[in-house]
């Protein structure tokens, strides 16, 4: 039962979600430096990533798990299952909070005081849901314009950099793709509780045509990444590359916009920024031993 316990727990802090999202950190950190950040304020501010979007994944858990329980996809998560109980989850997702801002005041003011900004998103986003306001995706879409922010602000003390600026865009565009991908796969319980997502004002296909809309330019944002940078060849076979295939899945879904494929989207579409992250640092890293 403990072991059962401890998979909860874990479970609840979505481990790929979370750790996917690091590339909005590590891109700009590694940008704003312009080569490897120093690996200090980097390794901090990336445990503190990880930390706050485990975070912030528990708390939304434990708002919602009186409307998970009656989601058949959701209904199986550790606390409407009873396998976690609220009280658990509320004290473990504080925790989870105050230990990532106790590392951000390790870094430079810049990053303390966007990692402050950032505390509010939870209560906003669940207050949007709850009133059912049809403009709860900009939270995410804050959190990680934030992660951005705080990437370059813990490599280099400064909020935003010429480099950074694309790799802004890119998620700008990115990030709302994403959350749409998650309404499609959720229109029908959205549906049936009177929210107002895209899916359901407009219809399925449509929001899956703002998806590819979407990933199309965010995947053009991706190259000319490396023109204004002056990336290496191992950037721009990654960027052309992981964009082309983004862009194919993303024509799949507007063909049939399901839940089903909804869900491997959903899963799939991260290893596109996962990939950028990795090809930006080894690039910086073979021209920092050339």
């Amino acid at each position: 039962m403990a072991m059962k316990k401890i998979a909860g727990f874990i479970k609840l802090t979505r481990p790929y979600i979370s750790l996917s999202a690091t590339p909005f950190f590590i891109g700009p950190a590694f940008l704003s430096a312009n080569g490897i950040p120093p690996a200090r304020p980097f390794f901090i501010g990336f445990l503190a990533v990880v930390l706050a979007i485990a975070s912030a994944h528990v708390c939304n858990d434990y708002f919602d798990w009186e409307i998970d329980a009656k989601n058949p996809r959701t209904v199986r998560r550790p606390i409407p299952s009873g396998l976690i109980s609220p009280r658990e989850a509320f004290i473990f997702g504080s925790s989870l909070a105050i230990a990532a801002l106790a590392l951000t005041f390790l870094l430079n003011t810049p990053a303390i005081m966007v990692a402050l900004a950032a505390i509010s998103l939870p209560f906003i986003y669940v207050y949007l849901r709850r009133r059912k306001i049809p403009l709860a995706f900009l939270c995410p879409v804050a959190a990680v314009v934030l992660i951005i922010l705080f990437g370059s602000a813990s490599a280099t003390g400064k909020v935003i950099t010429s480099n950074a600026w694309l790799f802004l865009a890119l998620a700008l565009l990115w990030e709302p793709g994403r959350d749409f991908i998650s309404e499609i796969q959720d229109v029908a319980v959205d549906e049936a509780s009177g929210i107002l997502t895209l899916p359901v004002v407009l219809s399925p296909r449509t929001a899956a045509k703002v998806v590819l809309a979407l990933f199309l330019a965010a995947s053009i944002v991706g190259v000319l990444i490396g023109f204004q940078i002056g990336m290496g060849i191992v950037y721009f076979t990654a960027a052309s590359s992981a964009g082309s295939w983004l862009v194919f899945r993303s024509m799949g879904l507007v063909s049939e916009p399901t839940t089903k494929n909804a869900v491997k989207m959903r899963i799939r579409a991260p290893r596109y920024l996962i990939i950028m992250a990795a090809a930006i640092s080894i690039d910086f890293a073979i021209a920092s031993f050339a």
